[in-house]
């Protein structure tokens, strides 16, 4: 490691304090990040520090103190308080936190942190999990003083009790901390700052205690949790629910986290896709009538599922009611099937062929009746999303996640659903899509987020290695590896990551943080090979396993290997033309993307003719024209490329055998009109 500015110029054995201390140096969060900026060499870092210690006592900041050891070596440092056993030092030259140990420390040193007016600091034991009086004591250290000195106390000491293998007290105490960090006003894990009062502030002394001393709870909430969440309003929605009835959030816990996960945000206008316009209001239910009527519903018995059972990654695809309540009761009573036999309700509305023909504006008449009621749609039945729509109500109304697909195939788009069946049975996809027209991937909005997801990764997440010893262990290692990337001490972080990939090796968060590191430090080889191992490990999960060789050519394009990174590109689209033609062509389209923008033209129409090569008779041509050919040859029109364009068209109308009387049909002649 290079030699720092402190070693150079202080007395050798300076370092041996560094030695005292069982933890590394710990960072703080970036607004009291007190280092010199990035942008200072080595002799300008030097030269600001030697202003700080030769200023004048009447302009230097009483805060920093030199400390000794007892075998003489000093340093400059802001004492943040003591627990009796060690000091928790903040480095002047650094802004690192760590614990020293006071036996270590000079005497006059160790009467200076033993002093009073010292804040003092709970002991931590690490070798046990942390009691109910323990987390009670720390929760009212926090409330009454300061979470962001706990926060870096408890921080401090994790990282120094981290050795390499797996602890549960030490993961117990992680998840207390991590709460912790959230109630601070500048978390260290800033992408989850709440942008407004910290997390937590509307909490009662008893729901703290609730979630903090709940590991199951903890571990979901933080498993969950992500930076497009809305904080502050999922803070308040805990508060209220908690605040209407306590006992009730204890026997619902799980429920409630869904609720105030999906309700922090409205949905899109567009949602769901089947509604007509100004049908329903695009809004859901308000959290407190949801909560209320999932209770009610499953104490007297009209659920299918106990939603004390599920978890609430799965309960977040129940709570997005939008059906009005009295329609939900109407399901309830009207609609019981079985679990198993629970993909039947799709089927209850009878399709209505006369909405759709050749001769009907883009083949879909729109619905013809008044409203737009979950009785209204089984009496005069309506098309795919008529039926998915439906079904997916009725079964939210039921206890039972499900989700609204739609998709292009060989017939256009299409919608159908899946829903939870149960713990051992897992997600049935399936309901409504028929095979024979190759609906090959379905995408959805996450209600967490209102993001697109679709059903490989929805599959993906319900692997069984997600549910092994192994996959604990790794997720363990990766997250005290993302602590340690936070602490600014990337060597530990990669050794950690390193760790977690050799306990489970699909454990994308760890080959992200290896390959982050590395990118940011400049080693560029080391990333890419990282890259790669990344893409072996999910040799068997398409989607993951094209996006780190996606992320790989990306970075042979940025070094200027473009011929590497479009074969590369081309690989991609090849590997999947048959079981993920989505992959297929969003590959296919960044391939085209780069050949255009890095190519002569001639070296264009060769990559295109290419790709109407590789993917004919693998995708629909309904898509091969919406994701691929429409857009590119319009760009060539528009770029005055109109001669190419056409002869790239005639190729592609002859190639993909698309029917006159379809709807993609109509879309090449109109590509067809643009192009003259």
């Amino acid at each position: 490691m290079p030699v720092s500015v402190r070693e150079r110029l202080l007395p050798s054995n300076f370092s041996r304090l560094d030695a005292m201390d069982p933890s590394q140096p710990v960072s703080p969060p970036a607004s009291r990040d007190l280092r010199p900026p990035a942008g200072l060499g080595r002799l300008a870092a030097a030269f600001l520090f030697l202003m700080i210690w030769s200023a004048p006592a009447g302009l230097a900041d009483d805060r920093w103190e030199t400390w000794s050891s007892s075998d003489g070596a000093s340093l400059r440092a802001e004492l943040l308080g003591t627990d009796g056993h060690s000091a928790l030092l903040r480095i002047e030259e650094s802004g690192q936190v760590r614990l020293t140990p006071l036996e270590r420390l000079a005497s006059e040193s160790r009467d200076r942190a033993t002093s009073a007016g010292v804040p003092r600091l709970p002991r931590l034991n690490f070798n046990e999990p942390p009691s109910d009086s323990t987390i009670g004591h720390l929760l009212r250290t926090g409330s009454e003083g300061d979470w962001s000195l706990l926060a870096e106390h408890l921080r401090a000491g994790l990282l120094a009790a981290y050795r390499g293998d797996y602890r549960p007290p030490v993961e117990r105490w992680y998840l207390l901390y991590r709460w912790i960090d959230l109630f601070q006003e500048n978390p260290f894990h800033g992408e989850l700052a709440s942008g407004g009062r910290p997390f937590g502030h509307d909490w009662s002394p008893r729901l703290l205690m609730s979630a903090c001393r709940d590991a199951a709870f903890s571990r979901e909430f933080f498993d969950l949790i992500s930076p497009h969440d809305h904080l502050n309003e999922v803070s308040r929605i805990l508060a209220q629910l908690h605040r209407a009835n306590a006992n009730t959030f204890e026997e619902y816990k799980s429920l409630a986290l869904a609720i105030a996960l999906v309700h922090d945000q409205p949905p899109p206008g567009n949602w769901p896709l089947s509604v007509p316009d100004g049908m329903l209001p695009s809004r859901l239910m308000a959290p407190e009538d949801t909560f209320a009527f999932f209770v009610s519903s499953h104490r007297a018995g009209r659920l299918l599922l106990d939603p004390r059972n599920l978890a609430a990654s799965k309960l977040r695809f129940t709570v997005d009611l939008i059906a009005p309540e009295d329609e939900l009761h109407w399901a309830q009573q009207s609609i019981r099937p079985g679990v198993a036999q629970f993909g039947r309700t799709y089927f209850m509305v009878r399709y209505d062929y006369r909405r759709y023909g050749p001769h009907l504006p883009d083949f879909v008449e729109g619905w013809q009746e008044d409203d737009y009621r979950l009785q209204t749609i089984r009496r005069a039945g309506g098309i795919c999303g008529d039926q998915t729509y439906f079904a997916t109500q009725v079964g939210k109304a039921l206890g039972l996640p499900t989700i609204y697909f739609s998709g292009y195939g060989d017939n256009g788009r299409h919608a159908w659903m899946g829903y939870f069946e149960g713990p051992t049975r897992g997600w049935n996809l399936e309901v409504g899509r028929y095979e024979r027209h190759n609906y090959r991937t379905g995408n959805a909005l996450d209600p967490q987020t209102w993001r697109t997801i679709d059903d490989h990764e929805i599959h993906f997440q319900q692997e069984y290695f997600h549910r092994t010893a192994e996959y604990r262990r790794s997720r363990y290692h990766s997250a005290f590896a993302r602590e340690f990337k936070l602490a600014g001490r990337d060597r530990d972080a990669l050794q950690a990551a390193r760790r977690a990939v050799q306990a489970e090796a699909r454990n994308r968060e760890a080959w992200d943080l290896v390959a982050e590191i590395n990118r940011e430090s400049g080693r560029t080889a080391a990333y890419e090979n990282t890259l790669t191992q990344a893409a072996r490990a999910f040799a068997y999960h398409p989607h993951v396993n094209a996006d780190y060789r996606g992320r790989l050519a990306k970075s042979l394009l940025e070094r200027d290997a473009f011929d590497e990174a479009l074969a590369l590109l081309r690989d991609i689209s090849q590997d999947n033309r048959r079981n993920r033609p989505d992959l297929s062509m969003r590959y296919s389209r960044t391939f085209l993307e780069h050949a255009y923008d890095n190519g002569e033209i001639g070296d264009i129409v060769n990559a295109y003719r290419q790709v109407l090569s590789q993917l004919r008779g693998h995708v629909s041509g309904s898509n091969f024209l919406y994701e691929i050919a429409s857009p590119f040859l319009n760009h060539l029109h528009e770029t005055g490329h109109t001669g190419d364009a056409r002869i790239l068209y005639s190729q592609t109308r002859r190639q993909l055998n698309v029917p006159q009387q379809t709807l993609a049909g109509r879309r090449l002649d109109e590509l067809n009109q643009t192009l003259r």
